[in-house]
Protein backbone atom coordinates (compact mmCIF):
# COMPACT_ATOMS: atom_id res chain seq x y z
CA UNK A 1 0.00 0.00 0.00
CA UNK A 2 2.79 2.87 0.61
CA UNK A 3 4.02 1.93 -2.37
CA UNK A 4 0.96 2.94 -4.19
CA UNK A 5 0.90 6.12 -2.29
CA UNK A 6 4.45 6.86 -2.86
CA UNK A 7 3.85 6.19 -6.53
CA UNK A 8 0.91 8.61 -6.58
CA UNK A 9 3.11 11.13 -4.87
CA UNK A 10 5.52 10.93 -7.11
CA UNK A 11 3.33 11.21 -10.25
CA UNK A 12 1.62 14.43 -8.75
CA UNK A 13 4.82 15.90 -8.15
CA UNK A 14 6.64 15.28 -11.45
CA UNK A 15 2.91 15.93 -13.16
CA UNK A 16 2.07 19.30 -11.05
CA UNK A 17 5.07 21.15 -9.33
CA UNK A 18 8.15 22.34 -11.23
CA UNK A 19 11.36 22.39 -10.72
CA UNK A 20 13.12 24.70 -8.10
CA UNK A 21 16.43 24.71 -7.69
CA UNK A 22 16.87 26.29 -4.10
CA UNK A 23 14.54 23.87 -2.61
CA UNK A 24 16.50 21.15 -4.50
CA UNK A 25 19.56 22.17 -2.96
CA UNK A 26 18.24 22.62 0.20
CA UNK A 27 17.43 18.72 0.11
CA UNK A 28 20.85 18.07 -0.95
CA UNK A 29 22.03 19.91 1.53
CA UNK A 30 20.11 18.14 4.26
CA UNK A 31 20.79 14.53 2.93
CA UNK A 32 24.97 15.69 2.53
CA UNK A 33 24.62 16.69 6.10
CA UNK A 34 23.11 13.86 7.34
CA UNK A 35 19.66 15.52 8.72
CA UNK A 36 16.75 13.09 9.17
CA UNK A 37 14.81 12.66 5.99
CA UNK A 38 11.47 14.01 7.66
CA UNK A 39 11.48 17.08 5.07
CA UNK A 40 7.94 17.36 3.48
CA UNK A 41 7.17 15.96 0.15
CA UNK A 42 7.07 18.93 -2.72
CA UNK A 43 3.31 18.25 -2.67
CA UNK A 44 2.68 19.14 0.82
CA UNK A 45 5.04 21.84 0.13
CA UNK A 46 2.71 23.35 -2.06
CA UNK A 47 -0.28 22.19 0.29
CA UNK A 48 1.23 24.26 2.96
CA UNK A 49 1.68 27.16 1.35
CA UNK A 50 -1.73 27.21 -0.10
CA UNK A 51 -3.14 27.14 3.57
CA UNK A 52 -0.81 30.35 3.67
CA UNK A 53 -2.16 32.23 1.05
CA UNK A 54 -6.12 30.88 1.71
CA UNK A 55 -5.44 32.34 5.57
CA UNK A 56 -4.12 35.28 3.83
CA UNK A 57 -1.83 34.81 7.10
CA UNK A 58 0.70 37.28 7.76
CA UNK A 59 2.60 35.59 10.47
CA UNK A 60 3.51 31.84 10.42
CA UNK A 61 5.17 29.87 13.72
CA UNK A 62 6.95 27.01 12.55
CA UNK A 63 7.45 24.72 15.29
CA UNK A 64 10.49 22.16 14.39
CA UNK A 65 12.23 23.18 11.57
CA UNK A 66 14.93 20.42 10.58
CA UNK A 67 16.64 21.98 7.36
CA UNK A 68 14.08 24.30 6.46
CA UNK A 69 12.64 22.93 3.45
CA UNK A 70 8.57 23.35 4.40
CA UNK A 71 9.67 27.09 5.80
CA UNK A 72 11.02 28.13 2.64
CA UNK A 73 7.59 26.68 1.31
CA UNK A 74 5.64 28.86 3.49
CA UNK A 75 7.78 32.08 3.65
CA UNK A 76 7.48 32.38 0.00
CA UNK A 77 3.25 32.13 0.22
CA UNK A 78 3.84 35.39 2.57
CA UNK A 79 3.26 38.53 1.95
CA UNK A 80 6.23 41.26 1.41
CA UNK A 81 5.85 42.52 5.15
CA UNK A 82 4.54 38.78 5.81
CA UNK A 83 7.04 36.81 8.67
CA UNK A 84 7.98 33.13 8.93
CA UNK A 85 9.30 32.91 12.73
CA UNK A 86 10.84 28.74 12.96
CA UNK A 87 12.00 27.19 16.24
CA UNK A 88 13.86 23.95 16.26
CA UNK A 89 15.05 22.40 19.42
CA UNK A 90 18.23 20.34 18.53
CA UNK A 91 21.11 22.54 18.31
CA UNK A 92 22.54 20.40 15.43
CA UNK A 93 19.40 21.30 13.46
CA UNK A 94 19.55 24.88 14.23
CA UNK A 95 22.89 25.32 13.28
CA UNK A 96 22.23 23.64 9.79
CA UNK A 97 19.10 25.79 9.48
CA UNK A 98 20.77 29.04 9.74
CA UNK A 99 23.30 28.01 6.54
CA UNK A 100 19.72 27.51 4.81
CA UNK A 101 18.45 30.97 5.16
CA UNK A 102 21.19 32.10 3.74
CA UNK A 103 20.57 30.63 0.68
CA UNK A 104 18.36 33.39 -2.18
CA UNK A 105 14.96 31.83 -0.79
CA UNK A 106 13.17 35.16 -2.79
CA UNK A 107 11.69 36.28 0.64
CA UNK A 108 12.76 38.37 3.19
CA UNK A 109 10.39 36.60 5.89
CA UNK A 110 12.60 34.06 7.41
CA UNK A 111 13.37 35.09 11.35
CA UNK A 112 14.75 31.54 13.17
CA UNK A 113 14.95 30.81 16.76
CA UNK A 114 16.78 27.97 18.78
CA UNK A 115 13.88 27.08 20.95
CA UNK A 116 14.97 26.14 25.03
CA UNK A 117 14.30 23.41 26.61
Amino acid sequence: MQQQWSAVDNFMISSLIPEDEVLSKVLENNQRAGLPEHDVAANQGQLLALFVRMTQARRVLEIGTLGAYSSIWMARALPPDGKLITLEADSTHAAWRGRIFSLPVSTNALNSSKARR
